[in-house]
C-alpha cells in the first residue's frame, strides 16, 4: 500500500515525513479550487478556495487585520489541499486525521512564515 500521493504539479507527497519541500502554494490553490466544501453538500458548487477567499475578504474589510493575520486566514484550510475537506463530525471521530491536519498546518505555516 502506498503512503504517498502526487500533487497537481507532480510533487510526490508522502503522508508521513512530509516537509516544506513537499508543499507548494500553487498546488494548494489548485487543489482547493477543485475541492467542494461539506463533501459537496451544497445547493451550488462552493469550493474550499471560494470559502478561503471569502474569509480573507471578511477579515480584511470587516476586521482590518494586518498582513500576518490575513495570511493565516488564507492558510487556515490549506491542509485540506492534501486531505480533502472532511466534515467536522467525521474528522472528530478519526484522531489520526486531526493529528495529520495539525502537522500539515505546522509545516505549511513554517513554509509561508
Amino acid at each position: 500500500m502506498s503512503t504517498s500521493t502526487y500533487t497537481a504539479s507532480g510533487i510526490e507527497f508522502p503522508y508521513e515525513g512530509f516537509t516544506t519541500e513537499h508543499i507548494s502554494l500553487e498546488d494548494i490553490a489548485h487543489h482547493l479550487s477543485l475541492i467542494n466544501r461539506w463533501c459537496g453538500g451544497t445547493s451550488i458548487p462552493f469550493s474550499v478556495l471560494n470559502h478561503t477567499l471569502y474569509c480573507g475578504e471578511i477579515a480584511s474589510s470587516t476586521f482590518c487585520v494586518g498582513p500576518r493575520l490575513f495570511s493565516l486566514v488564507l492558510l487556515h484550510d490549506a491542509h485540506e489541499a492534501y486531505t480533502g475537506d472532511i466534515p467536522s463530525p467525521m474528522r472528530d471521530r478519526v484522531p489520526f486525521i486531526t493529528d495529520l491536519q495539525a502537522r500539515l498546518d505546522m509545516v505549511i505555516f513554517r513554509k509561508f512564515g
